[in-house]
């Protein structure tokens, strides 16, 4: 029976242990970014039909769940839950997952393509500024990515040393609270920490072996889409 009870308890603690370096952290996204809400200003003259515009595009929400393993450095971000409009999104993150080799993975939707990229996160130029801003409970620092044709800006907190983040938002010194493009804002909700379940450690070596262009390859073939999509309203 004293065997029994202590190898219990060394399994109760061994689980304790997975879950002080495994964490859950749940985000929420939208479309209305500060870019986006600055063109539909600029474009739309009415301001009843601009309110009810914007209405209709914060009515899209895409909740995931960012899954990271510090002990093996790795992350993945799955969507959990999506809410708001009937057709396809102009732009959409997927999927995105990092490695404890360092290789980075993501899918995106742009135009309704779907893009595959994998490379590595070296790739990815971070500019740390100096800026401080406070993202709901959390003081963090602003990043912006260089070369990168959507514009993208992560305010991170160095309080959680989680070098994690949604989307292309890690890599950072600290964790990727808020995440904005010129088409998309990422923002965390919570976090907690808890051992993941058997089916998160398989999508994880699931994604291990996926493969995609490079994220140069990516960012050449989103430059006429980008392109034709900056001379098009918004409203058509």
């Amino acid at each position: 029976m004293k065997k029994i009870l202590l190898s219990f308890s060394f399994c109760i603690y061994a689980l304790l242990c997975v879950a002080q370096n495994q964490y859950k952290i749940t985000y929420k996204g939208t479309l209305l970014s500060s870019s986006l809400n600055a063109r539909l200003e600029q474009e739309v003259n009415d301001p009843v039909f601009l309110q009810g515009y914007k209405d209709l595009i914060e009515g899209f929400e895409v909740q995931y769940a960012l899954y990271v393993d510090v002990s093996k450095g790795r992350s993945i971000l799955l969507e959990q839950k999506e809410i708001g409009l009937d057709g396809p999104p102009p732009f959409k993150h997927l999927f995105s997952f990092y490695d404890q080799a360092g290789n980075l993975y993501f899918e995106d939707l742009f135009r309704g393509k779907q893009f595959k990229v994998r490379d590595s996160p070296a790739v990815l130029q971070w500019d740390v500024k100096q800026e401080i801003m406070k993202v709901g409970n959390f003081n963090c620092r602003k990043a912006v990515l260089k070369n990168d044709p959507f514009n993208t800006v992560v305010w991170f907190c160095e309080d959680y040393p989680i070098s994690f983040g949604p989307y292309i938002g890690a890599k950072l010194p600290g964790l990727a609270v808020l995440f904005e493009n010129d088409y998309y804002v990422i923002k965390i909700d919570k976090i907690t920490k808890e051992a993941f379940s058997k089916n998160i450690e398989n999508q994880m070596n699931a994604a291990q072996k996926k493969t995609g262009i490079s994220y140069a390859k990516y960012r050449e073939q989103v430059a006429p889409l980008l392109k034709k999509m900056k001379t098009e309203n918004i409203i058509d």
